[in-house]
């Protein structure tokens, strides 16, 4: 707040309580402004907490929904994961009802929030919500020990589809990522609505 002090006043006695007044609001208001908004947190060990996983993920309030997880319970990974896929809202976007998708990955000892739909390669696609998902047997590709094959619901402007993505693990830098070479704009296509015609497509 800007506190305007008027100048040429006739009697002190008058205006005295106009400007107690308008100090104190001053004063509260610069009080309340010191106030912290949030602390922005780093951590997820505690993935139950929605809380948390809108600080990781820089989600709107409110807008964090923990996405089929019931999909990810018979798959086992190398070193061993626990995966939560979530589908949430950013604080900010360009799209219209624009919605991103992303992985926790919870290990002992290590933890990681992974944006998969929205940024990077599918930054112009909304994401509907994780259809399929399962470990995809590749041999080892580079550094990546372990591959998950996605399938999402896929949204633009002007189309909805069905497509699919590659996340892997760097063994040296112990985290996940979208494996961008193996998610070709055949894998983020109609061409890999299943994880069947993933798995097929990988031709391994």
């Amino acid at each position: 707040m800007i506190c305007l002090y008027k100048k040429n006043v006739f009697s002190l006695s008058i205006f005295l309580p106009l400007v107690i007044l308008v100090v104190v609001s001053c004063q509260v208001e610069s009080s309340n402004s010191n106030e912290p908004k949030g602390v922005k947190q780093s951590n997820i060990k505690a993935t139950t907490d929605i809380t948390v996983l809108e600080n990781a993920f820089s989600a709107k309030s409110g807008a964090l929904y923990i996405d089929n997880s019931a999909l990810v319970k018979s798959i086992s990974l190398e070193p061993p994961f626990k995966v939560i896929p979530v589908r949430y809202e950013p604080q900010s976007s360009y799209l219209p009802n624009g919605f991103r998708c992303g992985l926790v990955f919870k290990s002992e000892g290590n933890e990681q929030a992974l944006v998969t739909v929205g940024e990077g390669i599918t930054e112009v696609l909304s994401c509907d919500g994780v259809i399929e998902i399962g470990q995809l047997k590749l041999n080892s590709y580079g550094n990546s020990s372990s591959h998950l094959g996605l399938i999402y619901g896929y949204r633009s402007p002007n189309t909805s589809f069905n497509g699919g993505l590659v996340v892997s693990y760097d063994a040296d830098k112990q985290s996940w990522y979208v494996n961008e070479e193996l998610s070709s704009d055949d894998i983020i296509s109609e061409q890999a609505s299943t994880f069947k015609k993933l798995q097929n497509m990988m031709g391994k």
